[in-house]
Formats: C-alpha cells, sequence, structure tokens
C-alpha cells in the first residue's frame, strides 16, 4: 500500500501473481473482496505483419503475444494515425490500414503498456493507370504504361492484354514498361502484390 484515504487506496502490485480478485482487509474492522477479478497483463509484443506492406483500407494481421481478447483494452497506431481494429486473439491482432496513414512504425497498446514494432509498415499508394503508349502495335512491341502504386520489384507487378501475361522490361514505382503478348486488343490491366489492381 503507497497511499490511503478513507475511499482510495493506492497500491504497488507484487511482482508474482495471478488474475483474482482483489482483497482489501482492514485491521480490526472487516474485509471486503471486488466483485471482478483483477487479471494480469503481460507486455505485449509484436513479431511481424503479414502483409509487410498495403494500401489504406486493407486488412493487415499483426502476430505476436499478451493482446489479450477484449478489443476495447487495445489501440493499433501507424505513427500517429490510429488504426481500427477488426479482429482480436492473444497472439494476433487484425488491423484496417488507416486513410492519411505514411509508412512508419505500428505502436500496439494493450491496458496502457506500449510496444512499437522493430520495422516499418509501408503504407502503399493505391494502384491506378494514367496512360500507356502506343496505343496499339504488333506482337513484341514495348509499351510503356504512367500511374501510380506500382511496386520496384518486378515481381509484384503482372500485366496482362485480354488475359494474356506480358512480359515487363523495367518498372518503378509510377511507370512500366512491358512487351507486348501474343493476344487480341484488349484493356491493359495491371495487378500490384498485396495492393490490387487497375485497368486502362
Amino acid at each position: 500500500v503507497l497511499r490511503a484515504t478513507d475511499t482510495a487506496l493506492t497500491v504497488r502490485l507484487p511482482r508474482r501473481f495471478s488474475d483474482g480478485p482483489i482483497l482489501v482487509d482492514v485491521r480490526g474492522a472487516s474485509r471486503a473482496e471486488s466483485p471482478q477479478p483483477f487479471r494480469r497483463q503481460e507486455r505485449p509484443e509484436v513479431a511481424e505483419f503479414e502483409p509487410a506492406s498495403a494500401p489504406p483500407g486493407a486488412r493487415v494481421t499483426i502476430n505476436g503475444a499478451n493482446f489479450g481478447v477484449d478489443p476495447r483494452a487495445v489501440s493499433v497506431r501507424v505513427g500517429e494515425v490510429r488504426a481500427e481494429i477488426r479482429g482480436i486473439a492473444d497472439d494476433a491482432l487484425v488491423f484496417e490500414v488507416p486513410e492519411g496513414g505514411a509508412t512508419a512504425r505500428v505502436t500496439v497498446r494493450v491496458h496502457g503498456l506500449e510496444v512499437t514494432s522493430r520495422r516499418e509498415f509501408g503504407i502503399l499508394v493505391p494502384v491506378g493507370v494514367a496512360d500507356f503508349s502506343p496505343r496499339s502495335g504488333p506482337v513484341g512491341t514495348i509499351v510503356t504504361l504512367t500511374g501510380q502504386g506500382f511496386s520496384p520489384e518486378s515481381d509484384q507487378n503482372h500485366v496482362t492484354i485480354s488475359g494474356r501475361e506480358a512480359t515487363i522490361v523495367s518498372n518503378t514505382g509510377s511507370e512500366i514498361q512491358f512487351e507486348v503478348p501474343e493476344t487480341s486488343s484488349g484493356r491493359v490491366e495491371v495487378a500490384v502484390t498485396n495492393n490490387g489492381e487497375a485497368e486502362t
């Protein structure tokens, strides 16, 4: 007991205890027990996210430990932006990537205990296609597609025309060059792993 008045006690928890009701024993008077158990909360741990990056609105799973099962006791932030919790278990949290956020570390708070991830979570710009040129050509033509939300990693981008996959020659986050496959005329579709898809 650190402080005591007629109506309040401030106490420091012992190092070792398990869940259970709080018993107050007043010497020479009586004793009383809390109607609800006090629950022991270990510091939460964040191991990894799945996926490691995603656009706003996507759902992300944080694997870890000591999250509890009460969503009212847990909050998640990406940088300074609060994220909505969509699922909870003691070893996993599911949150929705917030609008207006940027790539940053993820902070999980459980009953006042906080932990911040070691690595950053990447908030992606949603995939969008602005233009492409040339507009026509034979098989093997190199076409430049401009837009946003493309991955700098070649194997994360997939371009198809009328359902046939094209070979990507080069790419950045805003431009993809691809070779026209053996196919019929049609819209150009771009799909980026964990970031959705768009078409011309």
